[in-house]
């Protein structure tokens, strides 16, 4: 197991030559256990300058040891990170400083600032909101949020980003089905007919491309005063169909209590937003399409999890538990896959 000490005095180290800060120290040091893709630290840093003391909050995100999105690379992260700002106002912590090569910690990192304000998640938007009206109205920023993500132009995002040079909007599907096979400790024959499935429907995507969030809910939001104040969870962006993000934000996996999209709006409320902001419509044979992507995806994941937990990189429970949800995405895959048969 990983000492907390060194990491710490690695990263005090670290703040100290970006603030030019010799005698900072850090407190409230605290790993975010939540979430399976990078290690997301919380920290204040003090320091003096001159007469006057300082403090500031910061978040650190370091490349896992066993994470379930990889291969990580905190260039891109970074890079996307301090373009987006330039050409969007979507909400987002600002990224500060970058270590490429790990020396600091050992695994590369960057650090960002803290943003105040909560991370509501699915399954308690029926609490966490104080009527139906406040739950609708962060649904519709969010959806707002999701078409100005939509509405960048890829030219602007940085040139080592997934998918830019994919031409029919289905890479992604690609991309996780090699994933699948790098991972799978055996096969899994509905995730393969799913994959087919998912070819042979190819031409249901929208035909629009944008850059895509990648795992656009509310539970990568944070929220202040009924107002979403930054988008978190980058690194799954990518260039492709629209219409992912959607579904994702639509994901069964992400209705809650509720049993609506992210706990937070209808599928119809969903779509007719959707369409007052963006200006087109999604069609029913994409959002299926998208939809058992998600599944899929999702089960993959899961496989992912299970085989890193099987070979010893993770001593994580939660990473041998998730093998449990594999046959509940399946049955719903195979429903999906099957409708139309």
């Amino acid at each position: 197991m990983e000492d907390q000490a060194a990491l710490e005095a690695g990263l005090r180290s670290f703040l100290a030559r970006q603030l030019g800060a010799e005698d900072l120290r850090l407190s409230d040091v605290r790993r975010h256990i939540e979430g399976f893709s990078w290690e997301t630290w919380d920290l204040t840093a003090h320091w003096q300058q001159g007469e006057s003391a300082h403090s500031r909050r910061l978040i650190a995100r370091r490349v896992p040891q066993a994470g379930l999105v990889g291969p990580y690379d905190v260039s891109l992260q970074w890079e996307l990170a301090r373009a987006l700002p330039l050409v969007s106002s979507i909400p987002l912590p600002e990224a500060l400083w970058v270590d490429r090569e790990g020396e600091a910690t050992g695994r590369p990192l960057y650090v960002m600032e803290h943003v105040a304000g909560d991370v509501p998640a699915p399954w308690n938007s029926h609490t966490y909101f104080f009527d139906d009206s406040a739950r609708r109205d962060v649904g519709r920023q969010l959806v707002e949020i999701i078409a100005a993500i939509h509405a960048i132009d890829p030219i602007e995002l940085p040139a080592l980003i997934r998918g830019r040079e994919d031409p029919d909007l289905t890479a992604e599907v690609a991309h996780w089905e090699r994933a699948y096979e790098r991972d799978r400790i055996e096969p899994v024959p509905v995730l393969e007919r799913a994959f087919g499935w998912l070819a042979s429907h190819a031409g249901d995507v929208s035909g629009h491309r944008a850059l895509v969030h990648g795992d656009f809910r509310i539970g990568n939001a944070i929220v202040r005063d009924g107002r979403v104040v930054a988008m978190l969870d980058w690194e799954l962006a990518h260039v492709g169909d629209p219409v992912e993000d959607l579904a994702n934000f639509a994901h069964r996996l992400y209705w809650g209590k509720l049993g609506i999209p992210s706990g937070l709006l209808s599928m119809e409320e969903l779509l007719d937003a959707y369409r007052e902001v963006a200006g087109w419509s999604v069609s029913e044979r994409s959002m299926t399409f998208w939809l058992v992507f998600n599944d899929v995806r999702s089960a993959v994941s899961f496989v992912t999890a299970r085989q890193l937990f099987a070979r010893g990189a993770t001593r994580d429970l939660r990473y041998a538990a998730f093998g449990r949800q594999i046959p509940y995405l399946l049955r719903h895959i195979m429903a999906d896959i099957t409708s139309d048969d």
